[in-house]
């Protein structure tokens, strides 16, 4: 007892030598020091050889935990894996977190995470970057991309799509290359795979008579402006609709929706998807918000949705390199895009040529562009396959499979 009130005394005469909120940096430092005893008891128990732990960080929105969890599951019927949303901390039982210490192998989408060396960390991530982050992050600490740098080379192996993947993702964190096996991403299995997902399940989003079995579906997904750095806003906030345009129409655009047999879905970044209420967005009788607990409950994951869709709009979100092996229609709105350059910065310029599709920054510029596409797919298809080229190798709908064979198995197979 008394060397742990000793120890929160440390801790709080430390937070106060520190600028900023006592309150926060005393909760941030306790909840630190909190996990570094977690850790520490977690290396007290034994490896169980083959044992696979699968984090999932963001579930149901493009996981490449979820696809891999399910293949080594559900195809190779691998009995000792199970899949988790926490790994430390507060919420989980005694079961996970045994079952997270005992693993011997952890294939994770965000942080890097192992009990100690004699296991194996196999990073997937969640995204060819398109916008800058880490060292190529322009607002980002000096500190904090130096800690960065070292939680995430904590795995072992990380899986690529490309040799330019490689240098992209090693110019911002910093990468050996030898860590990188060129396997494809999981997820993108869902988008060129059969999956229990129809257009009909899709279309039971809209009140009846609105849609019929021709209905073209097009998803937006936009990246987050608020949230990914505290009170930090790095392009233009949507508000009062959806697209973040100054001009915005309701009437006009669901006539033209209409006129075109058309329904937009949207799905916010999850990071954003918390700070801004569903009400506070116009949406219409052709344009449906879903989040992730409407993914969760029906037991969706958003490649699966994407995989049914004829259109994508987008804006910086990476996404859109995943949806480059449907080649299908992509738009991209910019009508942030000096602002978005200058307080988090492009990896991939000029933005022009990496972006296969028509840009847009207004309504009147979103309606002419989604005509055209309405009346010719093939636009934008030549530049489409150039980029996919570029920045995806692995053709193919096995990219879980490559992932198993030439990753896990050896590892956990012997």
């Amino acid at each position: 007892m008394v060397i742990f009130i000793r120890w929160k005394f440390v801790i709080y005469q430390k937070c106060k030598k520190r600028g900023g909120s006592l309150k926060d940096k005393v909760k941030t430092a306790y909840i630190r020091a909190l996990l570094i005893t977690l850790k520490c008891l977690y290396k007290l128990v034994k490896k169980k050889p083959g044992r696979i732990c699968v984090i999932d960080e963001t579930p149901n929105s493009g996981s490449n935990a979820e696809a891999i969890y399910k293949y080594i599951a559900e195809e190779v019927k691998y009995n000792d894996v199970f899949i988790t949303k926490k790994y430390m901390g507060r919420g989980m039982t005694l079961r996970d977190m045994y079952m997270v210490a005992s693993s011997h192998v952890y294939i994770c989408t965000h942080k890097s995470f192992k009990v100690s060396k004699d296991r194996v960390c196999i990073q997937t991530w969640h995204g060819i970057p398109l916008k800058g982050m880490n060292y190529m992050d322009r607002g980002e600490e000096e500190l904090k991309a130096e800690t960065w740098h070292k939680e995430f080379n904590n795995c072992d192996i990380i899986l690529s799509s490309s040799n330019l993947y490689e240098v992209l993702l090693s110019s911002c964190i910093g990468i050996q290359r030898n860590k990188f096996v060129k396997t494809g991403f999981p997820r993108n299995d869902f988008l060129t795979m059969n999956n229990k997902t129809s257009k009909a399940d899709i279309l039971g989003l809209f009140e009846d008579g609105t849609v019929n079995s021709d209905t073209k579906v097009i998803v937006y997904l936009p990246t987050f402006r608020l949230g990914h750095k505290k009170d930090k806003i790095e392009g233009k906030l949507r508000e009062g609709n959806i697209f973040g345009f100054d001009n915005y129409n309701s009437k006009e655009l669901e006539q033209n929706l209409k006129a075109n047999n058309c329904v937009i879905i949207a799905k916010l970044h999850p990071i954003e998807e918390k700070l801004l209420s569903a009400n506070k967005l116009a949406t219409s009788s052709r344009i449906k918000l879903v989040n992730s607990k409407w993914l969760e409950e029906s037991k969706n994951d958003l490649y699966n949705l994407l995989s049914v869709s004829d259109m994508l709009i987008t804006d910086y979100s990476s996404v859109y390199f995943d949806y480059l092996l449907l080649d299908k229609p992509i738009i991209f709105i910019n009508n942030d895009l000096d602002q978005y350059r200058q307080n988090r910065s492009l990896l991939l310029e000029p933005y022009d040529f990496w972006t296969p599709g028509y840009k847009v920054s207004n309504q009147y510029e979103f309606i002419h562009s989604l005509n055209n596409y309405i009346n010719n797919h093939e636009v934008f298809a030549k530049e489409r396959k150039q980029i996919k080229s570029m920045l995806i190798e692995t053709e193919g709908h096995d990219n879980c499979k490559r992932v198993w064979k030439e990753v896990v198995e050896p590892i956990v197979i012997k």
